[in-house]
């Protein structure tokens, strides 16, 4: 039989993920010497969510455009929520915290305010799901048509715990599908 090899005990860390790669030279000097190889050591690192605000700045103009006295400005792009203070991001973010993660609202609110300083009201990340649905809605009624034209539907009707608000460890149980 062939020899296994034997197991040196770790995974590698995927190779997907940035390197920022530190040289840490020998005290001693090492002019005139060979070099034979290196020990390369190699560890997981996090960095926090940064946090960042956009600020769409729109000069107004006034003048004469074809004979006639006008106020002209630039048109903002299309945003995640008129007239909100939210971008797009963080209401993703939220979204996925919430419905992927299953982390309460007033946990969320307290992790961002942690990370950036900002306390966003639980009102208002109440309405990003209402939000997000918005600019969802065409693409679950694509995958809605798509379930009713097949002839065969299967479900997951796993539990999970649902704490609504924060309370003394009690909890309902929900079902996602």
């Amino acid at each position: 039989k062939p020899a296994r090899p034997a197991p040196h005990g770790r995974e590698e860390i995927p190779s997907h993920l940035p390197r920022n790669e530190v040289i840490i030279m020998p005290a001693e000097d090492v002019s005139g010497m060979q070099r034979i190889g290196e020990k390369v050591t190699e560890q997981l690192e996090y960095a926090p969510p940064k946090y960042s605000v956009t600020k769409y700045v729109r000069p107004v103009y006034a003048g004469e455009i074809n004979g006639q006295r006008t106020v002209v400005c630039g048109t903002l792009p299309p945003l995640c929520s008129d007239k909100g203070k939210y971008g797009a991001s963080l209401i993703a973010h939220v979204i996925v915290s919430k419905f992927e993660d299953h982390t309460p609202i007033y946990r969320l609110q307290k992790a961002i305010a942690r990370d950036s300083g900002v306390v966003i009201p639980e009102s208002s990340l109440d309405t990003f799901p209402e939000i997000a649905a918005f600019w969802l809605e065409s693409i679950a009624a694509r995958c809605a048509r798509k379930v009713m034209q097949s002839g065969y539907v299967q479900m997951d009707e796993s539990t999970l715990k649902v704490m609504i608000k924060p309370t003394n460890g009690k909890s309902t149980t929900g079902q996602m599908w």
